[in-house]
């Protein structure tokens, strides 16, 4: 497995990925707006495609002087997990971001698809609750 970090331009398979992606939460189909994901840096997990995607951002904390990393869309295709590799993304992620300035990586994920053991494994605390709402 190769890792590699980049943009959404270097995943020859985003839509497909991302489709597979939100099919897993059974919730509608985002309009991903590429402008924006584009802003962000990726890492890849890649074996003959890539197989799994993690985008973040860096920004100036609302709160306090300081940088923050976001991670905001993490998948692996299901056949390639519990095989060490998002272990291995997540590493590199906090390296980048500690190169970046960042103090901190803040995360979320979908209750649809529990990461809560994946995240405590790698040494993440539970520090706050998301809500949402359609309307």
């Amino acid at each position: 497995m190769i890792l590699s970090i980049g943009s959404i331009d270097d995943i020859e398979n985003f839509d497909e990925l991302a489709k597979e992606h939100w099919d897993s939460f059974n919730n509608k189909k985002p309009a991903f707006k590429k402008e924006f994901l584009r802003t962000g840096k990726v890492i890849t997990a890649r074996k003959d495609t890539v197989v799994g995607y993690l985008i973040y951002f860096v920004f100036n904390s609302p709160y306090y002087d300081e940088k923050w990393c976001q991670v905001d869309m993490y998948y692996i295709q299901p056949k390639f997990r519990k095989q060490g590799i998002g272990k291995k993304m997540f590493t590199m992620l906090e390296q980048k971001a500690k190169e970046c300035g960042c103090s901190r990586i803040v995360s979320s994920f979908n209750l649809k698809q529990p990461l809560e053991y994946f995240y405590k494994s790698i040494g993440y605390d539970n520090t706050h609750i998301a809500v949402a709402k359609e309307i």
